[in-house]
Order: structure tokens, then sequence, then C-alpha cells
């Protein structure tokens, strides 16, 4: 579901780039996937330049939603079935532009992007995933992540690259699970408790 999301983000992102500027159906993305440690400086090979990157910094486990039923009744048996790993994806989003006014353009319409759309779902969105399963929920929040001066030396020491402006965003809940049973075995509907009464009643006759 990583990269499921991040395809989701990005094509809700393009539409509301294209739409602003006016461009057809079937223009160049302008946000695409990236690092800027892939940047090839500015010769056009990477495929990253006058782009927005969109790059994943760091993957966390939501430990509240951790407990829950494992164990289900499925045709006459019992299933054990492991809790989905609910993951928080912290993302960043960087303006890869030749021109620095354009960059600060570019990364000022993400920031109001995101703040007037949340809530993600394929539902939003029809297109933008045709390989997903029907069926499968997909639902991510978005929030805007305060970075401070050291944390961003330490993002762009992490991320390989030169300093571009930035915006980095907190990607709630997306949660991983395969439909594959840890364990299973048979319902449970009857305590027998024959030998328990037999040892009682020999004991009784013993005394």
């Amino acid at each position: 579901m990583i990269s499921e999301t991040a395809t989701l983000l990005l094509f809700g992102l393009n539409q509301y780039l294209h739409a602003r500027e006016g461009n057809v159906v079937g223009s160049a993305d302008i946000a695409v996937p990236g690092s800027p440690a892939q940047i090839d400086g500015g010769n056009g090979t990477s495929g990253l330049d006058n782009k927005i990157l969109l790059t994943l910094l760091n993957v966390e486990e939501e430990g509240a939603l951790k407990n829950g039923p494992t164990a289900f009744v499925e045709s006459g048996g019992v299933v054990v079935r492991n809790r989905p790993v609910h993951l928080n994806l912290f993302l960043v989003f960087s303006a890869n532009f030749s021109n620095y006014g354009t960059a600060l353009t570019r990364i000022g319409q993400v920031a109001a992007f995101f703040q007037s759309q949340r809530r993600f779902d394929p539902g939003l969105y029809p297109g933008a995933l045709p390989a997903l399963a029907p069926g499968t929920e997909l639902k991510v929040t978005l929030e805007l992540v305060t970075v401070s001066l050291e944390e961003t030396s330490f993002i762009w020491g992490a991320l390989g690259g030169k300093g571009l402006p930035f915006l980095a965003y907190r990607a709630r809940l997306v949660g991983l699970s395969e439909d594959r049973p840890a364990r299973g075995g048979g319902e449970i509907l009857d305590i027998p408790l024959h030998l328990h009464d037999t040892q009682a009643s020999l004991a009784r006759e013993g005394g």
C-alpha cells in the first residue's frame, strides 16, 4: 500500500496543478516520485529536472491500533489472522526547479492543495489506481509536519542531495495486511468433562 499511497497523492496533486494552469489532458506530470539524491545536476538524464519530487523519508507503525481480535470463525473452523499493520509515512515534497522563484511558487501550490484536500481514497480519483483489487481499503489522511532547522539539516543529509524548498507531511494511516491465515484449527464447541467426572467418581468410591 505504500506505493499505492504515493501514486494516489501524486495523481490528485497533478490534477490540481494541471487545472490551475489550464493544461490539456495527458500533459506530463509536474509532481513525480523521486529522491533529491537522484538529481543529476541539470543535464536532464534523471527526468527529475523542473519537477516536484515526492520522497519517502521514514515509516513508523501506529501503535494505538495494534490491539484487536485475531481469531475468527470461518467455515466451521477457527482461523488466526495477524492484525493489519497500520503505518504512518513521512513524506517530503521538494521543488527541483532551475528557477528558484518557480520552485517557491510550486511548493506554495503543494501547500495549497493539501490544505484543501487532506483525506484521500481511490473513490475520490477514479482511474488513479486501476490495478487496485476490488474491495481493498485505502484511506489516507495527510498532516503537515513542522520541521526545525536541525531536522532540516538532518533531512537533507539523509537524502544526500542539495537543499531545496520543501514541505514534510505525515500520511496516516496506511493499513497493510495479507489475506493469509497465520494458523488455523477446529472450532471449540464443547469442553469435555468426562475424564474429570470419572476421576471424581473413583475418588468417592475409594473414600
